[in-house]
């Protein structure tokens, strides 16, 4: 699912409660996030019952701002409305 408002990511977290919700912010430059994207895809069918969530951090600033992303691809994974842990960078 791509985020297409803060609101529309404030909805989602309040129906996730205890779900895992993993956020993936990237940008169209980035190939690394395009590689995420796909791989991110591929597991959000395997995994449906929990969120997975495509950023344009570019497009969605102030939800970059709020996960403090500073670089791209980043993934966040949250539960419980609560940060669990980040991943910064596409690596190799």
């Amino acid at each position: 699912m791509d985020l297409e408002s803060e609101e529309m990511l404030k909805e989602v977290l309040k129906e996730q409660k205890s779900r895992l919700l993993v956020l993936h912010f990237w940008t169209t430059w980035s190939e690394p996030s395009r590689h995420i994207n796909e791989a991110l895809t591929d597991l959000s069918q395997t995994y449906s019952q929990h969120r997975f969530i495509k950023i344009e951090a570019e497009e969605q600033s102030q939800v970059s701002l709020k996960y403090s992303v500073t670089a791209v691809p980043t993934v966040v994974f949250v539960k419980g409305r609560v940060m669990r842990a980040m991943s910064i960078g596409g690596g190799s």
